[in-house]
């Protein structure tokens, strides 16, 4: 009896990168008996799927980051009162409020990062630098 297809929705395989899909599923056809010019239509398929995928997780990836910079600049603004505290001040509070804003900035800075990080892996000249790395 063959074993059980997944499905696209199943959250295993929904949770799976796309470049271990499209080589698992190059794999599977490499094992089919297709004929040649068929298997070089779907691979070049599965290749051009898995670029698109990768353009559109950077250009995400890099919305995010400018987002977070934008977060981080307006938080900064809210971090001018900090000029005009003192052991004067009355409500302790604002010491707290102003501790906040550091941890928020603080998260925007990491979400920034790994969005960057993300773009990086995604980026549609990666293949090339990597090439030219290993000449």
């Amino acid at each position: 009896m063959p074993a059980a297809r997944p499905c696209l929705d199943d959250p295993e395989i929904a949770s799976l990168p796309v470049e271990l899909l499209v080589a698992r599923m190059k794999s599977r056809f490499a094992d089919a008996d297709l004929d040649c010019s068929c298997r070089e239509e779907i691979e070049n398929s599965l290749d051009d799927f898995a670029k698109a995928n990768a353009n559109a997780a950077f250009d995400a990836e890099l919305m995010r980051a400018r987002a977070m910079r934008e977060a981080i600049a307006k938080l900064c603004g809210y971090l001018v009162d900090l000029d005009e505290l003192d052991a004067s001040e009355r409500d302790i509070s604002v010491f707290g409020e102003i501790a906040g804003v550091f941890e928020d900035v603080s998260s925007a800075a990491e979400t920034g990062a790994a969005a960057m990080r993300i773009a990086v892996f995604n980026h549609p000249r990666r293949s090339e630098s990597e090439a030219g790395k290993s000449a």
